[in-house]
């Protein structure tokens, strides 16, 4: 398969990766890079992955795999095309590399809100990649962590290892770039696999995002099962149909009285007629 323009740029640099190791002094140790994606949109889940680059053998650094060393760039400036190429064909099947990935979904969003949904996405795909590296590769490894964001979650914060958060790290950090990319592709592919149960909102299209086509899209049908009932406009959206309701319900609640008492008018008591009619009869 031939390499498209963007994958043929080369690959971040690795300073902090670098600096994190030269501070461990450690043939064991690992950094991972964490990054999300999916935080804004109004439809689906939020994905975070881990990544982290394998020892070959004693090195003081782990050597990068070579078909890496381009490509693996700001995820923002790869189109989704060079995402998927990069992802399936360098990435995936790499024995030089290991990541893991984690989805939470958009009812947990809606319940614990999308911060804390999207700290407990990237605290389960990190203690993963740990899981496995201990598990499979070295009970003794140690670990440092760099995180995409200005926030470490708290878990990480508190794990045995050193955590540390890199604004934009995406777009400066080689292991954070690599986690971009796998969080991005695999969202990308439950939202392919949405649009084709749900084909009337374009999820296929706009992912989720708030679009004008998407946002047209709820307004047409209402939203589905997988959309985040708490976010901006759909909360709005949902709040206007909860007020109709109540006013319809009032509404009726209102004729149903007065109809009532249009009922209640016509009931006549026969003990009260009868007493009419002797009254006129006395001539009272």
């Amino acid at each position: 398969m031939q390499d498209l323009p963007g994958t043929t740029r080369p690959s971040l640099p690795r300073s902090n990766e670098k600096r994190l190791h030269g501070v461990a002094k450690s043939i064991n140790h690992y950094v991972i890079g964490v990054d999300e994606a999916g935080r804004g949109p109004l439809a689906g889940p939020v994905v975070a992955a881990a990544f982290t680059i394998l020892r070959t053998g004693k090195e003081a650094i782990p050597t990068i795999p070579i078909n890496l060393t381009r490509g693996v760039t700001d995820s923002k400036q790869v189109t989704e095309d060079e995402r998927e190429f990069l992802y399936h064909t360098h990435i995936k099947s790499n024995s030089g590399i290991k990541y893991k990935v984690s989805v939470v979904d958009n009812k947990t969003i809606d319940r614990i809100n999308i911060l804390q949904a999207t700290f407990q996405a990237m605290t389960e795909s990190a203690t993963a990649l740990i899981d496995e590296i201990r598990t499979k590769i070295d009970p003794s490894a140690k670990f440092s962590i760099l995180i995409d964001g200005n926030k470490i979650p708290p878990r990480l914060a508190e794990y045995e290892h050193v955590a540390e958060f890199l604004i934009k790290g995406d777009s400066i950090e080689f292991v954070i770039a690599a986690a971009s990319i796998c969080a991005k592709v695999e969202r990308d592919a439950i939202m392919y696999a949405l649009d084709k149960q749900f084909p009337m909102y374009g999820f296929g299209q706009h992912k989720g995002y708030p679009t004008g086509s998407h946002v047209a899209a709820v307004h047409a049908h209402g939203p589905c099962k997988h959309h985040r009932m708490t976010f901006a406009p759909i909360r709005h959206m949902k709040k206007a149909k909860s007020v109709g309701r109540k006013e319809n319900i009032q509404n009726e609640n209102n004729n149903s009285n007065e109809s009532f008492k249009r009922k209640e008018a016509l009931i006549v008591d026969p003990r009260e007629e009868r007493l009419k009619r002797r009254n006129i009869l006395r001539g009272n």
